[in-house]
């Protein structure tokens, strides 16, 4: 399927189904390899093969398919036919089974990292983006901006969890830097005005190791935030569309604003970064 031989994805998978039908997730790879098949063809409407689909992944369902990934791309594909309102419960479910596995990788001590590098999961902010799309492609806008919403929240927590508040930032850590430096600084002199003490370093050497610590500790913009910024604005962008069209105007400027000076700290954290 992968190189989008679907027709021949399909026969396999009908052969691999004819040998053990009570695996939900060849009835999911059924529906997905229907739909991609669809859509390279052009033949969408064809609601013979798409009520095929839908009973394919109501079997799915019923045998207890909990795979985000599978979910997700089905997801995709249905709204790619523009189907978005057979689109919403699987997006809905993918959330939910994304949200048990974050609490899970919390309680396991696991991080994202260690959890993508096995396999390939979207994010519960991309599902959420997904998610809102669906909704406000049906018409339901205040539900897709909620969805939205919840995305720039979750986004700006986590990058503030990541990075610290602005406030404790680069202001913040070019301060402490200076303090530590001057304590050591004086420490040093002590050490060499007594006499009494061989620290075995070079006078340099206990400011030149600090700045070595400090600049580890410096924020860093990982992949993650890369992620986490890109949804964001996303989101903002759909936001931006929905409050226009439903005139709420000082909520568009806050919105704008607030995404403004988001991008900014990023920007100059990763500048930081790089020097």
């Amino acid at each position: 399927m992968q190189m989008n031989r679907f027709s021949e994805a399909e026969s396999m998978l009908d052969l691999s189904n004819e040998r053990d039908n009570s695996d939900g997730l060849v009835w999911g790879y059924i529906a997905l390899c229907s739909l991609k098949l669809m859509l390279s063809k052009g033949t969408t409407d064809d609601s013979y093969r798409m009520h095929a689909v839908a009973e394919c992944i109501t079997q799915a369902m019923s045998l207890g398919v909990d795979d985000i990934s599978l979910l997700f791309q089905l997801s995709v594909a249905y709204a790619k036919c523009d189907r978005y309102k057979e689109a919403s419960p699987l997006l809905h479910m993918a959330i939910q089974l994304r949200q048990q596995l974050n609490d899970r990788i919390l309680s396991r001590g696991l991080t994202e990292m260690e959890l993508s590098s096995n396999t390939s999961i979207p994010s519960i902010e991309t599902l959420m983006n997904c998610y809102g799309d669906a909704m406000k492609s049906q018409g339901k806008d205040l539900e897709g901006l909620e969805l939205y919403q919840s995305v720039i929240e979750r986004c700006i927590l986590f990058v503030d969890e990541s990075l610290g508040a602005p406030n404790q930032t680069e202001s913040a850590i070019e301060q402490q830097e200076e303090q530590q430096t001057n304590t050591i600084q004086n420490n040093n002199d002590q050490v060499r005005e007594g006499g009494s003490v061989s620290t075995g370093l070079g006078e340099d050497s206990s400011i030149e190791s600090f700045s070595a610590e400090s600049s580890a500790r410096r924020p860093e913009i990982t992949t993650e935030i890369k992620e986490a910024l890109s949804e964001l604005n996303k989101a903002a962008a759909s936001i931006d569309s929905l409050l226009a069209k439903l005139g709420r105007t000082s909520e568009l400027k806050q919105l704008r604003f607030t995404v403004k000076m988001f991008n900014k700290r990023i920007e100059e954290v990763g500048t930081t970064t790089i020097e």
